[in-house]
């Protein structure tokens, strides 16, 4: 099964024009996506009911059968935090930028059935097919209740948070694929990209009519000077 889509990926993921930019990582089978991905689907001006900002995010049966011009391959980097509904919290990435996502309890029971061990166990830096997901806001509040503590990133109280909520995912590759040190820093989360700034910005997108959250600002997650509740408009 997985010769038939391994040889399906190489026909997917590797444009020419894409093919310059996975290569920078050593892991050749992971492309650059993520951020194009998450850029493209917001629209110029847009204001945003709920917290649900695209379902089916990511859908992915096969090659040939899915709603993405790439395959989505994601290593994990780390897993950050358990839920007392079941969840796990993670850090996930390409071949250039770090996204957080939330395995589902429905995923993860789902996972571990199939593959007769934890979604956890000796998976870091292993390499997933990442087959459904929804994209989301995410607030401060659930950063500090879902995800924990989350090493090097870095938040500004004028842009919106997405997280990927995955509902389904398979191994790709089992084994763990270690890096050097020097290319795990080539990675930055996509929240500091210039382009996600610029459409996640407060000016360009607006959560409404959602609860805010009040927050304490030494929660250490943003500076005193920043300002609280033009950031937290969004709520699970």
């Amino acid at each position: 099964m997985y010769i038939r889509l391994f040889l399906g990926i190489l026909k997917y993921s590797f444009s020419p024009a894409q093919c310059s930019i996975a290569m920078d990582y050593p892991i050749v089978l992971l492309n650059s996506w993520v951020l194009g991905l998450v850029t493209g689907c917001i629209r110029d001006q847009s204001i945003y009911s709920t917290n649900l900002l695209v379902k089916n995010f990511i859908k992915f049966e096969s090659p040939t059968c899915t709603n993405l011009n790439v395959t989505p391959l994601l290593r994990v980097f780390a897993f950050t935090k358990s839920t007392d509904s079941g969840e796990i919290s993670a850090v996930l990435h390409d071949s250039s930028h770090k996204i957080l996502v939330l395995f589902t309890k429905e995923c993860i029971e789902r996972f571990e059935s199939r593959y007769g061990q934890r979604i956890t166990y000796h998976t870091v830096h292993s390499l997933l097919l990442v087959k459904q997901a929804n994209l989301r806001f995410l607030t401060l509040f659930q950063l500090r209740s879902k995800f924990g503590v989350v090493g090097g990133l870095r938040i500004s109280p004028k842009v919106a948070l997405v997280y990927l909520e995955i509902s389904d995912v398979d191994f790709f590759q089992r084994d763990q694929i270690w890096v050097s040190p020097l290319a795990e820093k080539m990675l930055h989360y996509v929240y500091g990209d210039v382009e996600y700034e610029k459409k996640y910005g407060q000016q360009n997108v607006s959560p409404q009519g959602i609860a805010d959250f009040v927050l304490e600002n030494d929660d250490g997650l943003i500076s005193d000077e920043e300002s609280l509740p033009s950031l937290v408009k969004t709520c699970f």
